[in-house]
Formats: structure tokens, C-alpha cells, sequence
């Protein structure tokens, strides 16, 4: 399945900025850093609704929720990747490359390097190109 979300609404509708918001799914847990074990989505959007930030976050919380060894350092160095682009790059001066797709070394990826199903790879592939087209 597929999901459109529209992200200037969704900020919005939580009532955070963007660098909350990235603050948020830190929080969460990514692939820079991991997640703070027993802070789900809800608590972490009351901690970044009530705290500016992680040392705030961890001092307010360092008797209720562990933190892991170096959490602040992981979080920090995570806050930075997310946000080096921010305010840098003007989309309307990226330029766009397209290039030939190739359906079959895509699913022969798919499948045989990365050892997905094939029939959820067919289906998948199938679904995007009813949504789209042919043009994939």
C-alpha cells in the first residue's frame, strides 16, 4: 500500500516546526540513532512539546526512562545529518536527471540479491504502474 502524507499539514496538525518535527523522529528512533527504550511516539512528541532540547529532554527524564550509553552524542550527531541541507538547497536549481528504468534488473535485484519475494516484488511493481503508467 502506498500512503500520500502531506508533510506541511501533518507538521501543522502535530504543532511543531520542522526542527521539532526532526527532533520527533530522533526520538523515535532512526538509522542514526536508536530509540530510547519505553519512549514511544506519543511520549516522545509530549517530551519535544514541552523541552527545546535533548539535554533538557534527558534531565527532565533521566529517573523515569534509561537513556543509552552516548544518546545524547548519537542524537545530536543524528539532529545534524537530518538538518545539514536545511535552508542550503533551492529545488528549482537541482538539476534532474532522468534515465532508461530497466523493470527486469530491478526485480532480478529485488529477488535475487536482496532475496525478496517475487510475487510481492510483481505486485508491487504491477500496483505502481497502474498508479502511473507505463512511464516507470
Amino acid at each position: 500500500m502506498i500512503s500520500i502524507i502531506n508533510y506541511d499539514e501533518m507538521v501543522k496538525g502535530l504543532d511543531l516546526t520542522h526542527e521539532q518535527f526532526v527532533m520527533f523522529c530522533i526520538l523515535c528512533g532512526c538509522d542514526y540513532c536508536t530509540n530510547v527504550p519505553k519512549v514511544g511516539n506519543i511520549t516522545a512528541l509530549k517530551m519535544i512539546k514541552q523541552y527545546l532540547t535533548i539535554d533538557e529532554i534527558i534531565e527532565a527524564y533521566k529517573d523515569k526512562y534509561v537513556f543509552p550509553e552516548g544518546y545524547k552524542e548519537l542524537f545530536n550527531k543524528s539532529y545534524d545529518i537530518f538538518m545539514m541541507y536545511k535552508d542550503k538547497l533551492n529545488v528549482n536549481e537541482l538539476e534532474i536527471h532522468k534515465s532508461n528504468r530497466d523493470i527486469g534488473k530491478l526485480i532480478n535485484f529485488m529477488v535475487g540479491d536482496i532475496e525478496m519475494n517475487e510475487s510481492r516484488v510483481q505486485k508491487a511493481i504491477k500496483k505502481i504502474q497502474n498508479s502511473l503508467g507505463n512511464n516507470i
